[in-house]
């Protein structure tokens, strides 16, 4: 008897004592980046070629540009950023989505009709 008495105040002890541990705010900040990679932009440079025999005005990521028949362009965008026709053609219709910038793009040229 004596030994159940002993046995329940050990486990009544033990979980007065857990319950508040598992509550507990984290010793670890939870603002701190777990990778800081995923804080850098990533830049590519794209040069863009109007291939086509009329102007042609594109917006690569927020700048407009207006494109020459035979011209060439170098624009700097980031990783995700898209060029959009803002002028329609043969080819284009108004906000086609002519490329979207990734790192395998990065130096390419992209020849638009």
């Amino acid at each position: 008897m004596k030994f159940h008495t002993v046995a329940a105040t050990l486990a009544l002890v033990a979980s007065v004592s857990l319950s508040g541990a598992a509550f507990a705010a984290p010793t670890t900040s939870i603002n701190a980046p777990v990778h800081a990679f995923f804080g850098k932009t990533h830049q590519v440079s794209i040069t863009l070629h109007n291939d086509g025999k009329e102007s042609l005005t594109v917006k690569a990521g927020d700048k407009e540009l207006t494109l020459k028949p035979g011209e060439e362009t170098s624009v700097k965008l980031l990783a995700g950023d898209k060029v959009i026709a803002e002028t329609a053609s043969a080819e284009h219709a108004i906000g086609d989505v002519l490329v979207s910038a990734n790192n395998d793009l990065d130096g390419a040229t992209i020849r638009i009709k």
